[in-house]
């Protein structure tokens, strides 16, 4: 589905509470019903993942790795720092997720022939159900070039790259992405996120502390300004433990 931008007016007040209003208008009822049900159990899921303390260890991490980047200050990480939190919140949620069948919204995750799409639809309805707001998809003319996934707030646009791999899905594998992932901060903010979604052969899914990684884009120039971007690797084509 393609999904309309959110504004402040749409901002969900309780994140347990869903608007139908705000499911896509090309949705039939009964499949519009399904998708209220799966937001509702991702607002459950995020209340969840606030007390999660190795989610929480993992959050600190990425601020301490970000303190270093000089955009990463006072308003803008007031800002970007919920958005980071519940991408980290939704990757723990990705990692828990159980086989549950084709109605399942997290079934691409067991599926080997999942698509980047299938992640952009799910990341969204979790930002969504998180309380977020103020998301474009597939924005045009940002770094010269078409976007997934950006937040816009006040005075700078933050850009989520979403990709699929099948092949190295290894910390250097996914770093022939991060060229693309720093253009689109030519003109704002630079600091961006990468997400990939691993559909690569290894059914036993990486700790979750080793799916996150902050990796930065050094100026080419002394002196220049140097690119942050946050990656997270979600793991797919997965097996329940029970078929490993």
């Amino acid at each position: 589905h393609r999904y309309r931008r959110w504004g402040s007016d749409e901002r969900r007040k309780d994140g347990s509470v869903v608007d139908p209003a705000d499911v896509p208008a090309d949705v039939p009822a009964a499949s519009a019903l399904d998708l209220i049900e799966e937001r509702l159990q991702d607002a459950k899921a995020v209340q969840r993942a606030k007390v999660h303390p190795i989610v929480n260890q993992i959050i600190e991490d990425v601020g301490d790795q970000l303190s270093a980047c000089p955009d990463y200050q006072g308003t803008v990480r007031e800002q970007l720092q919920p958005v980071i939190v519940s991408v980290l919140r939704f990757l723990a949620r990705c990692l828990n997720a159980q086989e549950g069948g084709g109605r399942s919204h997290t079934q691409y995750l067991f599926d080997p022939e999942a698509l980047e799409g299938d992640l952009q639809q799910d990341l969204v309805g979790w930002l969504y159900a998180s309380g977020l707001y103020g998301f474009t998809i597939e924005a045009q003319h940002i770094g010269g070039g078409r976007i997934d996934l950006m937040v816009t707030f006040d005075g700078f646009r933050f850009v989520m790259e979403l990709k699929r791999e099948q092949g190295d899905a290894t910390r250097s594998g996914l770093s022939g992405y991060l060229r693309q992932a720093g253009a689109y901060q030519v003109t704002d903010v630079a600091l961006g996120m990468l997400i990939v979604l691993d559909t690569t052969s290894d059914p036993l899914p990486p700790h979750i502390r080793d799916n996150v990684w902050v990796d930065v884009l050094a100026a080419a120039e002394p002196h220049g300004t140097d690119r942050y971007v946050v990656v997270v690797r979600v793991p797919g084509n997965r097996k329940s433990p029970s078929r490993l």
